[in-house]
């Protein structure tokens, strides 16, 4: 092999690896959840035009703040009932804890299912069956640990 050849052995073998590099670096991590994969969803599988969008866009704003709200006095009071574990003595507020934070989870339930039905009063007449549909698969397309899966696929 003269020295040419090798040169070119060289170059074309650091052009494949850094080809490769790009490759494994643009690649979408696995593992990830698309925060925007549901909005695009319902998005496409009720044809909203772009005046829908923007004030679907708004109701996803809102309907964040106000789980995250909720999902912040749960994790406070998860606090609180773990820091029970400090104490010697059994206590029956951790009961009381729960309760709380089972009531908190019921309204976010709450929250979750209004935002439906506010997206439902922004179909047009022509939507309504296409949302009928997708009321069908909503706990499809929110199930974290079935979109994990689909992704490790």
């Amino acid at each position: 092999m003269n020295k040419n050849n090798f040169l070119l052995s060289i170059i074309l073998l650091l052009a494949i690896c850094n080809v490769a590099l790009l490759f494994f670096l643009l690649k979408k991590p696995k593992g990830r959840i698309d925060p925007d994969r549901p909005k695009n969803v319902i998005i496409e599988k009720l044809h909203f035009d772009q005046n829908q969008i923007v004030d679907y866009q708004k109701m996803i704003d809102q309907h964040r703040i106000d789980v995250k709200k909720n999902d912040s006095k749960i994790l406070e009071l998860k606090n609180e009932l773990y820091q029970l574990l400090l104490e010697d003595q059994p206590s029956t507020k951790s009961d009381s804890i729960a309760l709380e934070i089972g009531k908190i989870q019921q309204e976010i339930e709450t929250i979750h299912f209004r935002h439906f039905q506010d997206i439902k009063k922004l179909c047009k007449p022509e939507q309504v069956g296409d949302f009928q549909a997708l009321a069908k698969d909503l706990t499809k397309i929110f199930n974290h640990k079935k979109v994990m899966e689909n992704q490790k696929r």
